[in-house]
């Protein structure tokens, strides 16, 4: 088995709220040391 524990920077928090482009995210760190962003969009571009 493989394990990877990510480090996270922030919590998670809502970007652009009220607009086409409103998204979730958060930043973690891998094990190299690179900053990840990790998003979730509330509207993609196919239900448009």
């Amino acid at each position: 088995m493989f394990l990877i524990i990510m480090a996270s920077l922030d919590k998670p928090y809502i970007r652009f709220e009220g607009t086409d482009y409103q998204q979730e995210t958060f930043f973690v760190k891998d094990p190299n040391h690179n900053v990840l962003e990790i998003k979730h969009m509330v509207n993609s571009r196919d239900s448009q």
